[in-house]
């Protein structure tokens, strides 16, 4: 068996580090490199010598520095079990010098990420690879960088739609940190816009939930945006659902726009877009009920019941919302639909217990009934006046009203209207 070529450890090599006789190992000590369960390191070489038909990568295989420290020789790696791992070890570490000379020889920072465009793909503690930690950071040059050594290796492809432990893909992480440019880059390169994150939300509902009007617009874009722009998340609520639910009103009509179903109903209660509307009467909210029936055009979404039979009306008028009953009246609303509920208690067995209730049952008040009865040109004076209100507002800045809040009542006002003296038929 030839001898293995001994360490460079000067005067002392051939002694152990103690003063007692060195181990049976030829004439180098080093006993304390190895880990204990590794086994005779010579059983390695000629198993080496029959697997890899005598070209393993012994010491000839590299020059080495007269200070350096890393094992270079194959058999003196301290890894144990299939010698074939010492091997690819020492590959890798020949890619990265020959990566780093190439990159010395030519300033082309691309021949390094070449040569290592699989360990890109290695994730850390969160389930990050490269590519998240770039997004993470928010360092665009490494971020390119990353995306162009894909472009050119289609083995790796799969870093881009590659979910962290949070099921975030690149493209998700871009949206939550609201990186834009990430998001459009991510996009240019075919990243998936479907990908759904622990909760259920693709990119569409994240970016929703985050007010997030730019990403919205850009995923929008996509030619694949068809096939999120009405997907429920776990929560049973599509982009629609949680853009009214937050009022947020730009993205309501950008959705809108977009042809977002107005009639999906989300899964606890059986709620429509416009039954979440209803539930405010804050400006934005009242935005949001005039953008979702005026988009349905001849679409009856006005009296859509849910799960309990309540329609919009129902919820607005046992609120005491009565812009909101105003304009769902205008609209089409029909106040003498029935919910599922019962009008009496279970001890009453008359016929009428069996009847639902009607919007005037469930009333708020004697206003709200008042506007149930009122004209038509009634409703449209509220409807006009709630209009003119949003209008002016698009006009000047947003920020001039947020400290009072427009309700039922100011518009009422403005509209000339006396709730308590409307003309009742």
């Amino acid at each position: 068996m030839p001898k293995r070529q001994s360490s460079r450890t000067g005067s002392d090599n051939g002694r152990g580090r103690g003063s007692g006789p060195s181990r049976d190992t030829g004439d180098r000590d080093q006993s304390d490199y190895h880990s204990r369960d590794t086994g005779g390191i010579d059983s390695f070489q000629e198993e080496e010598d029959k697997q890899a038909g005598g070209n393993n990568l012994g010491s000839s295989s590299v020059r080495q520095g007269s200070n350096q420290k890393f094992p270079c020789d194959a058999n003196m790696l301290p890894i144990g079990g299939d010698p074939q791992s010492k091997v690819l070890a020492v590959n890798v570490a020949l890619s990265v010098c020959q990566g780093l000379h190439t990159w010395a020889e030519t300033s082309d920072l691309n021949c390094i990420l070449q040569k290592l465009r699989h360990l890109l793909c290695i994730v850390n503690e969160n389930g990050d690879n490269a590519l998240h930690t770039a997004i993470h950071n928010q360092q665009r040059e490494p971020f390119k960088k990353i995306l162009e050594t894909v472009d050119a290796s289609p083995d790796i492809s799969y870093l881009i739609n590659e979910p962290n432990l949070n099921n975030l893909t690149p493209l998700a992480l871009a949206v939550t940190t609201n990186s834009l440019e990430f998001v459009q880059e991510l996009m240019d390169h075919n990243a998936d816009i479907t990908i759904p994150n622990s909760e259920g939300d693709n990119p569409l509902h994240i970016a929703v939930k985050t007010n997030n009007i730019d990403c919205v617009k850009c995923l929008l874009q996509s030619p694949n945006a068809q096939s999120i722009i009405n997907r429920y998340n776990y929560s049973s609520m599509t982009a629609l659902h949680i853009a009214i639910l937050h009022g947020y009103a730009d993205i309501v009509d950008l959705l809108c726009s977009h042809k977002a179903t107005l009639t999906n109903q989300e899964g606890m209660y059986g709620r429509t877009p416009l039954h979440l509307a209803v539930d405010k009467e804050e400006i934005d909210h009242l935005t949001n009920t005039i953008s979702l029936l005026k988009t349905a055009g001849e679409s009856d979404i006005a009296n859509i019941q849910n799960y309990r039979g309540d329609t919009p009306l129902h919820c607005a008028a046992s609120l005491g919302h009565k812009t909101q009953c105003a304009i769902l009246l205008h609209f089409g609303a029909d106040p003498t639909i029935e919910n599922y509920i019962r009008h009496g208690t279970e001890e009453e067995d008359d016929e009428e217990s069996e009847n639902g209730q009607t919007v005037f049952d469930v009333a708020a008040n004697d206003e709200i009934k008042n506007i149930l009865k009122a004209s038509p040109e009634d409703w449209s004076k509220v409807y006009q006046s709630c209009i003119a209100l949003i209008s002016e507002l698009n006009s000047t800045e947003r920020e001039t009203h947020e400290a009072k809040v427009l309700t039922a009542d100011s518009i009422f006002l403005d509209s000339g209207i006396n709730i308590t003296d409307l003309n009742i038929s």
